[in-house]
């Protein structure tokens, strides 16, 4: 009944060692998703000024 306390014990060190990545992780991907939004937003506000390319003819 021991052992699987001490491998619960090591389980939750290696976390507390690896929260710092990934609350760097974490941080990365709220950025990414910041910076496509503003991208999606540059989209769909500059997407009149382009042919649709289902409208050009096939070339």
């Amino acid at each position: 009944a021991k052992k699987p306390e001490i491998g619960a014990d090591k389980a939750e060190s290696l976390t507390e060692a690896e929260g710092g990545k990934e609350a760097d992780t974490t941080e990365t991907h709220i950025k990414r998703l910041q910076n496509l939004r503003k991208e999606l937003a540059y989209l769909s506000e500059t997407d009149w000024m382009y042919e649709s390319l289902d409208k050009k003819p096939a070339q």
